[in-house]
């Protein structure tokens, strides 16, 4: 297992056409909607991306961000709850989202997720 220790990654934002640096602990969760990606950020901020969700999990670090399925990656140290095969994810106070998990992925996500729980 190959570990990528940075702390941010670039991406093209494709509303603006310049380079975006995105830190690790501001990325909430990413979601796919046909080729554009958008990326959710604490906060509420969004950034929109062509990109697809296989060639953006190479940007990031394994031990921090999972796949939940064929549309959407969370960053696994955004999780604040998970109940009947949904995790919640906080954006900013008072805002929180909550996705569906598909059954294949959610023991390893919430397996992973309990392990971090001090």
């Amino acid at each position: 297992l190959l570990l990528n220790n940075s702390t941010s990654f670039q991406i093209r934002n494709f509303t603006t056409k310049r380079l975006q640096v995105i830190k690790h602990e501001d990325f909430v969760y990413a979601s796919i909607d046909d080729k554009d990606s958008t990326i959710y950020l604490v906060g509420g901020e969004t950034v929109i991306s062509q990109i697809s969700l296989k060639d953006l999990m190479k940007k990031l670090p394994k031990d921090k961000f999972v796949r939940i399925g064929s549309k959407e990656i969370i960053y696994r140290y955004g999780i604040s709850g998970y109940k009947s095969k949904t995790v919640t994810m906080k954006i900013s106070d008072g805002h929180e989202v909550s996705l569906k998990v598909p059954a294949q992925y959610a023991h390893e996500i919430i397996g992973n997720w309990l392990a971090d729980i001090p």
